[in-house]
């Protein structure tokens, strides 16, 4: 959201600096008072609502989070060498990844 806000209100300052650029070479029409000011008045509104969202939170990561996948990686390595042992393997790898999605928001199940 911050992001889209951002780039919203960075596109329009790029309008309005179009626009006095153009009155600046004297190419003023009345025309393009009306556009100035509804393009002010877009860059309000979006800077306003990017003040009011709030900043993303942090991720927080538990420090024993590499520890403890590097430790089930090493178990899983034991498990797959042994042919008796694979299919605890392989519903322990899909116990890691059961249900994940992308940043787009697309999910997927691995079952």
């Amino acid at each position: 959201m911050r992001s889209t806000a951002s780039a919203a209100i960075s596109a329009v300052r790029r309008k309005i600096d179009g626009i006095m650029s153009a009155i600046e070479d004297g190419l003023y029409q009345p025309s393009m008072k009306q556009r100035l000011a509804g393009l002010e008045a877009e860059r309000q509104v979006l800077e306003d609502r990017l003040s009011n969202t709030k900043a993303p939170s942090p991720v927080v990561v538990n420090p024993n989070l590499a520890e403890a996948y590097r430790r089930r990686v090493a178990e899983l390595e034991s498990l797959l060498d042994d042919p008796e042992s694979r299919d605890e393997a392989t519903a322990a790898i899909r116990s890691m990844i059961d249900d994940r999605g992308d940043a787009a928001g697309r999910r997927w199940r691995f079952a």
